[in-house]
């Protein structure tokens, strides 16, 4: 895989890095001799004297010196170069900096110094002022090889490969052997593909070799080179040039292992390939950990099972889940029994969500264990409670229970099961359970005053919230369920003492908040009913609470508000009933007949059976002389109520008006029909009778 991805991979950017910092450097060399020494001569001052420098001291002492414009007493300019080069040395880029800008500013023409800050910049990161304080140097010495170079690396970074090589070519029109210029330069060629940029790269390797034989990076490049042209011999020297100076070089022996594969030498390429991996597990390199040993798994068939089980392991590591999960089913494949493996594959499948492939890995694993391990039982249980499969649930939390028959957790598990699936007389039997183990538990306590009341069991619903209030006194199911059933008694005083503690607990529970405003309505405390229906507003704003509120509102003279809550019950709900009736009720009270009837016109399209509702709208059509319309609703009322006389009766005055005497005779005939008793129909008709005539 390294040797196929030239360009591209991790060892480029480690040898180019490595190569660019300590290789071939004329200066460098120097500045890392220095170095070396300084450390040396360091270390053996701080022995010998009684007050040795500190670092702290001596960044202290530099702030001090700024102050008193430069002049300093303590410290010398070499005592500081020497702090500067161990900040270096121990990679504290930031402290370097501060030392180096210090002696800048002091000694301006010092070129070392002025390097040596350039380098803390560029080595920390802070590739701008690098080149700002590189130009610098190059100002004061345009041959300065360093900045030189380091300016070449500014530049790569920057992607800018032409000025890039520029600054290389310089470095070694000063210095043709400068191995990290020739390195990179061969890069930046073969990077970019031009015509024969395969010798042209070459020739540059070859350059930085002959300047150093040890060079791991140049042969390791010269071998890529070689092997891509598929000379392997050729490749296989430079690999074993390398081996020759670092054994334990990774990248050379996986090189050489891919080498003798595509020679067919599967021997050698197996013993280099088993040296890759056991080096490159030192460096966790994960991702060319499964390309080798895939490698090594085509050859050496007989470690089969071993490999398998780590590229499994590799794979997830890696977080790719989906071909873990492929080698992970070849080691059960291999060995039914392996634990390891089937757990591997359960949490892979509960990372991706694939609770059905979980359910079936995870029986396999109990069967393994012969439902001897609790846990997996317990997570089997729970799975498919989450996917509500209560019954498969039951199934498992049993098997558990009959083993751990004082573990009221689990009967609590079992009995919420079967709530959920409807089976109320089943979780009371459960919830009995509990309470045998721990005759004080709260839930079960709370759950079975819930399961009775619902039930309609309302002594037995007494029984339990009771006996929890007595241990429990701030319950809020049980103060709840208490307030409930003293408000189906009609004991509104002590409901509301049991819905107030309920609400302490929880304010917006919208079912304590409802009974509580019923209750204080109940006791003609309109106030208090009104704010606790608004309160319940917040939570569960439906129809018919604002109908409630309205109602409450009315009985304290606040009728404005109290219309606004019943229109905004009509626009959360078109069909509510009760709201129209009441609306159009206020307004009747209120004298504004139109606003009424234009309610209860809209109400007669929900319910056009409400005779009367139809009877108040025939009456005020006819009293508008509005004789079609009246005549309409009329006669849709005989249709519901055929015995209502009044609508005859007003038909046939009605037609009258319009001096159609047959149709009035009809309709005083039909009346008469109905009941031939009415002396006023039996008059009117036989006059009508009698004017034809």
């Amino acid at each position: 895989m390294i040797i196929t991805s030239f360009q591209t991979s991790e060892s480029d950017k480690i040898f180019s890095q490595s190569s660019t910092i300590t290789k071939n450097k004329k200066y460098y060399r120097v500045f890392q001799a220095i170095s070396v020494i300084s450390i040396i001569l360091v270390f053996i001052y701080l022995i010998n004297t009684q007050n040795p420098i500190q670092n702290d001291t001596i960044l202290k002492e530099i702030e001090q010196s700024e102050k008193n414009n430069g002049h300093n007493d303590i410290l010398t300019e070499q005592d500081m170069d020497q702090l500067g080069l161990e900040f270096l040395d121990k990679n504290e880029t930031q402290q370097a900096i501060r030392i180096y800008d210090y002696l800048h500013q002091k000694y301006p023409d010092n070129l070392k110094y002025l390097n040596s800050l350039a380098y803390a910049y560029f080595v920390s990161g802070d590739n701008k002022n690098a080149f700002l304080n590189f130009q610098k140097s190059l100002q004061l010495d345009q041959d300065n090889e360093f900045a030189l170079f380091y300016t070449g690396l500014y530049y790569i970074q920057q992607q800018d490969n032409q000025n890039a090589k520029i600054f290389f070519q310089k470095v070694l029109t000063l210095n043709s052997k400068h191995e990290g210029a020739l390195l990179n330069l061969g890069n930046l060629i073969y990077a970019e593909k031009e015509e024969k940029y395969e010798e042209k790269s070459a020739f540059y390797y070859m350059k930085c070799i002959e300047s150093n034989q040890k060079n791991k990076e140049c042969l390791y490049k010269m071998g890529i080179l070689y092997f891509n042209r598929d000379s392997s011999y050729q490749a296989i020297k430079f690999f074993k040039l390398i081996l020759d100076v670092d054994p334990q070089n990774a990248l050379a022996n996986c090189a050489l292992g891919d080498a003798y594969y595509k020679l067919k030498q599967n021997n050698e390429a197996l013993i280099y390939y088993k040296n890759c991996v056991d080096l490159l597990k030192q460096d966790q390199q994960q991702k060319e950990l499964i390309y080798y040993y895939k490698k090594i798994l085509q050859i050496d068939q007989k470690i089969y099972p071993e490999i398998i089980n780590i590229l499994a392991d590799l794979y997830y590591s890696q977080q790719q889940y989906d071909d873990a999960l492929l080698f992970y089913k070849q080691v059960i494949r291999m060995n039914p029994k392996d634990e390891k493996a089937l757990l591997a594959i359960i949490e892979i499948y509960d990372k991706q969500n694939n609770i059905k492939e979980q359910i079936f890995w995870l029986k396999n694993l109990v069967e393994l264990k012969n439902l001897n391990n609790d846990n997996y039982i317990l997570k089997l249980a729970d799975i498919n409670y989450k996917i509500k499969n209560c019954s498969e649930a039951i199934y498992w939390y049993k098997q558990l229970f009959n083993k751990q028959n004082q573990n009221y957790n689990l009967a609590l598990q079992i009995a919420q099961c079967y709530v959920d699936i409807e089976d109320d007389h089943a979780a009371e039997l459960w919830y009995q359970k509990v309470l045998i183990i721990d005759q004080q538990n709260q839930i079960s306590l709370e759950k079975l005053s819930e399961l009775y009341y619902n039930e309609r069991k309302k002594q037995q619903a007494a029984k339990y919230s009771q006996l929890c209030l007595n241990n429990y006194i701030q319950s809020l199911i049980c103060n709840k369920i208490t307030g409930f059933l003293y408000y189906d008694d009609g004991h509104y005083q002590e409901a509301s003492q049991n819905l107030l503690m309920a609400l302490k607990q929880d304010p917006y529970d919208p079912q304590a908040l409802f009974t509580i405003a019923q209750t204080y309505e109940a006791l003609k405390d309109y106030k208090k009913a009104s704010f606790f229906y608004k309160k319940c507003i917040t939570v569960n704003p439906i129809a018919s609470i604002y109908k409630n509120l309205a109602e409450c509102l009315l009985q304290i003279d606040d009728i404005e508000e109290a219309i606004k809550m019943l229109q905004k019950s009509i626009e959360l709900d078109p069909s509510y009933q009760d709201s129209y009736l009441l609306l159009a009720k206020i307004y009747e009270n209120q004298n504004e007949e139109q606003s009424s009837i234009e309610i209860y016109e809209k109400y007669y399209q929900i319910d056009p059976y409400d005779a009367s509702v139809v009877i108040k709208l025939a009456k005020y059509f006819q009293k508008e002389n509005n004789i079609e319309k009246s005549m309409n609703y009329y006669k849709f009322l005989i249709e519901i109520r055929e015995s209502y006389e009044p609508a005859y009766q007003a038909i046939s005055s009605l037609y009258l008006q319009q001096n159609k005497l047959d149709q009035a005779i009809f309709y005083f005939h039909q009346l008469i029909s109905n009941n031939q008793f009415n002396e006023f129909a039996v008059a009117q008709y036989k006059y009508l009778i009698a004017l034809k005539k």
